[in-house]
């Protein structure tokens, strides 16, 4: 292959993967928007854009964040909802099913409380140092740390 042919697939590549990126933060603004939308009757936290957030995964997290900061109880509720979704599905939560073994229930509770235990009824102070602590996860600092051994 010559350099030419390196440089046309390096740009083929940077198009498609660009597009794809901006594709998902798209999507992900447009869930957003309707976030709080047509709630389930028995189980409020759910509506169709977070189980669309879930389905988009981690990527999802970042401005989930933002959202945990808001005034809006119910927001931060289904920001949260899909936060926690995403990363129970991580530590073995299978939806419709529980958990594939309880150790990954206490695994899962350890994680989300080295995190700040993050919670959408707490104080704005409380869910702004939970929110960075998720925030440095997210960028990657914590992910070689097992529950438990995440740094306060």
């Amino acid at each position: 292959m010559t350099p030419r042919h390196n440089i046309v697939i390096y740009v083929f590549l940077m198009l498609f993967v660009g597009g794809c990126v901006q594709e998902h933060d798209f999507r992900i603004e447009r869930f957003v928007k309707t976030l709080n939308d047509n709630p389930d009757y028995f189980h409020s936290e759910m509506t169709p854009s977070v189980k669309a957030l879930v389905k988009i995964g981690e990527e999802a997290i970042p401005r989930m964040l933002d959202l945990m900061l808001l005034d809006d109880i119910y927001t931060r509720l289904r920001a949260q909802t899909v936060i926690e979704r995403i990363t129970m599905q991580q530590y073995g939560f299978l939806p419709g099913h529980g958990w594939i073994q309880d150790k990954c229930e206490h695994e899962f509770q350890t994680f989300w409380k080295d995190l700040g235990d993050l919670d959408y009824r707490k104080s704005k102070e409380n869910r702004e140092y939970a929110v960075g602590l998720w925030r440095k996860w997210v960028r990657g600092s914590f992910r070689d740390k097992s529950p438990g051994q995440i740094p306060k």
